[in-house]
This record gives structure tokens, sequence and C-alpha cells, in this order.
């Protein structure tokens, strides 16, 4: 990994440490009675940041447990059921975001390689089309070469026969190639495969 992607995770990290620090300072200074637990909910919609789902559910049970310790070294105010039910909540909606935020980043992830695929699938149409352009010329330049060969009466016959079946094969091979609808080194491997290969007795 790069030097500067590392050090880029670290502050990002870093941040997300800072705010959590902060958070629960403030917390520790505010009375039981007070929703001091909710502020983390920031923390983890930060720790997207780090892009790593590992690191939000990481960044999630930290902040889980500063607010349980914030319930125990805060200052006493508050009825204890409205203190309790303050931190659970605080607690529910950590894992909330938490989950959302999980699930954000695995759709983006999902539609950057559905956009990775799609430029891939354009650049080979886009490659195979400039290969079927040329290797038509060459085609029909061959032709024209197996027409003057086809003149000369010294020219063996069953060469002309070899050139006609290499110059068919080749034009199936262009069209099996073009018919390729997974975009993969397996399937445009398979479509070039000489027939011989493609079709052993016994398959």
């Amino acid at each position: 990994m790069p030097a500067r992607e590392t050090s880029s995770g670290w502050m990002r990290y870093g941040s997300v440490a800072a705010l959590i620090g902060l958070v629960f300072v403030v917390d520790l200074q505010l009375p039981r009675g007070i929703a001091g637990g909710e502020p983390y909910v920031a923390a983890v919609l930060l720790a997207l940041w780090t892009r790593d789902s590992r690191g939000v559910v990481g960044v999630a049970a930290i902040c889980t447990l500063m607010t349980v310790l914030g319930y125990y070294f805060s200052p006493p105010g508050g009825e204890p059921w409205q203190v309790l039910l303050n931190r659970l909540l605080a607690i529910f909606a950590i894992w909330v975001t938490a989950i959302l935020s999980i699930s954000w980043m695995r759709k983006t992830e999902e539609l950057h390689t559905m956009a990775r695929e799609r430029e891939k699938e354009k650049i080979y149409l886009a490659t195979l089309y400039s290969a079927q352009h040329i290797i038509n010329n060459l085609i029909n330049q061959l032709y024209y070469v197996k027409m003057e060969a086809e003149k000369c009466p010294e020219f063996p016959q069953a060469s002309i026969v070899v050139f006609d079946r290499v110059l068919e094969e080749g034009e199936a091979l262009m069209v099996q190639l073009s018919e390729v609808d997974d975009i993969s080194e397996e399937a445009i491997r398979k479509a070039v495969l000489p027939r011989q290969a493609a079709t052993r007795p016994g398959d």
C-alpha cells in the first residue's frame, strides 16, 4: 500500500477516535439524565470515511462501550429508568446507523463493480470491432491472393483447399468471438479455441 494511502487511513481513524474521545469527555461532564450517548452516532457516520465495513462495526462497538461507561461515570441526575432508557436508545441508534452505513457501503461497492464491468465491456467491444475491421481487410486480401493462385496452373490445388479452410475457419472464429455474451477471460478463450479442441470426441 502506498505511503500516502497509509497516512490517509491513519488520519481517518484518528479523526474518528478524536470525535469519540470528545463525545466521551463531554458525556462525563453531563448529568446522567441528559442523553449524552446520541452524539456517538456522528462518530459512526464519520467511520464511513474509512471505507471499511469492519471499521464501522469496530467504531460502533467502541461507541457502545463508551455509552455504557458514560452511564457509570457521569454525574448523578434524572430518574434511573429514564437514564437507562436514554442509554439503551443511544445504543440502538448507534447500531441502526452502523447497519445502514454498512448496507450503503455494500450497495455503493456493487454499483462501482457494475460500472467497472460496463466499462470493461465497452473496451472489449471497441477492441473487437477494431480487430474485426483489420481481420476482414486481411481476409479480403487473402481472397485476392487465392484468386490469383487459382489462375496459376503450377500452384498446388491441395494448398488452395487448405487456403479455403483457413479462411472459413478465420471467419467462423470472428463470428464466435462477436457472439460472446460473458465478457470474461474463460468465455473469450473458449470462443477462439480451434474447432478440433472445442469439439473433442467423447466431450
